[in-house]
């Protein structure tokens, strides 16, 4: 019987949409109705929620998990711009 290397079986996946939850303690995230973990050397400094990205990675039995993220479009700022009386608003 021949030896399989588990990597080359692996089951791939592309995933793009807005990110729904983001749990950067548990390294978890979801896109749409698929929850995903990140592996621990994708990077999670520019994640937010809502941000539009395109998920990478393999399925395995604990889960699915992302070895490769890319961010397609930036949220803006959810904060509400200040105005005061007479001057246009500041963001």
């Amino acid at each position: 019987m021949t030896n399989v290397d588990p990597e080359l079986t692996r089951q791939r996946f592309t995933l793009h949409g807005p990110v729904r939850i983001l749990d950067l303690a548990e390294r978890r995230l979801s896109l749409g109705e698929r929850n995903l973990w990140l592996a621990p050397d994708v990077p999670t400094s520019d994640l937010e929620l809502g941000t539009e990205v395109v998920a990478k990675g393999y399925k395995e039995e604990r889960g699915w998990i992302v070895d490769l993220i890319t961010i397609t479009s930036v949220v803006a700022s959810r904060r509400r711009p200040i105005s005061l009386r007479g001057s246009p608003p500041r963001y």
